[in-house]
């Protein structure tokens, strides 16, 4: 009966850390999305606004006037991405690890809503009204889907955190 017991015990175990070594080795895999985030990072600005100038001109049908303006308004954010990865790769190297203050928060919120305005505006004067409608439409979409991923990622993160019975 005590052998019978033993090994029931010896094979939970066995099974209990082999699933814990499957899901330590499913952490290190990088997914399609990280593999193209960082296939983007790799890219120049000047490549990065092109491509996505392409793709709207695809998705709008964007005449080549638009095209050159979207063009040039993507080149203007892929650049300014690009100071600011230098520049939080800076920090990293030079700063301790302090959270921002309430203050910086809501100035960097601040900032990040203004260029949002300022974006969309630049937008408005580009397109017509018709594909104005649309690009707001795949905005819209794009928000959705990121708040549901983000949803889900906070789902799998409390379920791992919570205690279980």
């Amino acid at each position: 009966m005590k052998t019978q017991i033993k090994k029931t015990a010896v094979l939970g175990l066995l099974a209990l850390m082999t699933s814990l070594g499957m899901n330590a080795q499913q952490g290190h895999r990088k997914g399609p999305r990280q593999e193209r985030a960082q296939q983007k990072e790799n890219l120049a600005p000047a490549q990065q606004a092109a491509l996505q100038a392409k793709k709207m001109t695809l998705a709008l049908d964007l005449n080549s006037k638009q095209q050159k303006a979207v063009e040039s308004l993507f080149m203007a954010q892929a650049n300014e991405r690009e100071s600011m990865r230098s520049d939080r790769d800076n920090k990293k190297e030079v700063a301790h690890k302090e959270r921002p203050s309430k203050e910086e928060r809501y100035e960097r919120n601040m900032a990040q809503l203004d260029k949002k305005i300022a974006h969309k505006t630049a937008m408005k004067d580009i397109l017509t009204e018709d594909q104005f409608k649309k690009w707001e439409k795949e905005m819209d979409l794009r928000t959705h889907k990121k708040e549901q991923r983000n949803g889900q990622k906070r789902r799998q993160l409390g379920q791992a955190n919570s205690p279980r019975n």
